[in-house]
């Protein structure tokens, strides 16, 4: 699995190894919403969808079904928060 934490507004990104997975965001959003983007060339970051194409953001515990190829995954939250972003 990996494991984002955000405590403030400054993005945390991960490298995504492909192919069908989850992301779940959980902890104290403390009001902050928190948004999960995806760059394919490490540059450009647009909205990550799930596989009913819903954009997966959130402002509480949430859980996503995913299936994108091997990318960067970037989250920010829009405030301070206590919030992890699992992506297994």
């Amino acid at each position: 699995m990996n494991l984002i934490h955000l405590t403030n507004t400054t993005p945390q990104i991960i490298n995504y190894h492909g192919g069908e997975g989850i992301v779940a965001i959980w902890g104290t959003f403390g009001g902050a919403n928190i948004t999960v983007e995806v760059s394919f060339d490490g540059t450009t970051y647009m909205s990550l969808k799930d596989v009913s194409n819903d954009t997966v953001s959130a402002n509480n515990n949430e859980m996503w079904n995913i299936k994108v190829r091997n990318c960067k995954i970037k989250a920010t939250a829009s405030g301070n928060t206590n919030v992890y972003v699992g992506i297994m």
